[in-house]
């Protein structure tokens, strides 16, 4: 049987609390205009990304070669992620609090996301690939588009 001590329910209650202040301060403040700059600076980025994938998407050797990088930082990570635990769990982090671990971590975390980039930015290298799946679909889309245009230019005329 599992019991409960007045510090844990204490900790959850405290939790619970500050996630209702949150969510009630999330509602009041106004958030729109800092997230129609992020909506903005996001496209901006997106947009920078694709002009540099479009100029590589046809080049074997540069996917080869950042394919390479991104299994490098993946072996990084695993070796971080080892070394970093074994650290932490030999100098005794389970005394203390998860924040602790969490700021502990924090090379992980880094090598991660640094790593989750690279296989996104690979990702879209092979997608935008011409005769790829998605490269097909994209282009059908792109004739079905011309073609109801061209047809929605036609009844215009003849309305006209």
């Amino acid at each position: 049987m599992v019991s409960i001590t007045f510090d844990q329910l204490y900790l959850v209650l405290i939790s619970a609390v500050v996630g209702v202040i949150i969510n009630e301060l999330y509602k009041k403040i106004p958030f729109k205009a800092g997230l129609v700059f992020f909506g903005k600076y996001q496209r901006a980025s997106r947009l920078e990304e694709l002009k540099i994938i479009k100029n590589h998407r046809f080049d074997d050797r540069h996917y080869l070669y950042e394919l390479q990088i991104a299994q490098n930082w993946f072996i990084a990570l695993v070796v971080v992620a080892i070394f970093n635990f074994l650290f932490l769990l030999s100098n005794g982090f389970l005394e203390y609090s998860i924040w602790f671990l969490i700021i502990g971590m924090l090379p992980t975390y880094t090598i991660e996301v640094i790593w989750l980039n690279k296989m996104g930015y690979i990702d879209d290298l092979k997608v935008y690939q011409k005769g790829s799946l998605e490269w097909k679909k994209r282009k059908q889309r792109k004739i079905a588009y011309k073609q109801r245009r061209k047809l929605k230019l036609e009844q215009e005329k003849e309305a006209a």
